[in-house]
């Protein structure tokens, strides 16, 4: 497990639902601590520093039931929308 050095904090990010594949500009060594539904919106926590560079990170959501892409690298969490007639997956997606 990664040490929090000097500056950390807890981020949230409001993730999109009406594209399956999106990015999102993360601080350079974040790490997703969870994923969950805020508000009737799905949310990503990382712990950051933000003062850190950032780079755009690949994400997608697979639906229950449905094709998980050959480049998913780890699955991060599942959230259920619509009175739980929507379950998604997010999966982080390979970089490079």
């Amino acid at each position: 497990m990664r040490k929090h050095t000097g500056g950390s904090r807890v981020w949230t990010y409001p993730l999109p639902i009406d594209q399956a594949e999106f990015t999102l500009d993360l601080p350079e060594w974040s790490v997703v601590i969870h994923v969950a539904v805020q508000a009737g919106a799905p949310c990503l926590w990382v712990t950051c520093d933000p003062e850190r560079p950032t780079f755009a990170v690949p994400f997608c959501w697979v639906a229950t039931g449905h094709e998980i892409p050959a480049d998913a690298s780890g699955h991060l969490g599942t959230v259920q929308l619509h009175d739980d007639a929507l379950v998604l997956h997010l999966f982080m997606r390979e970089m490079f």
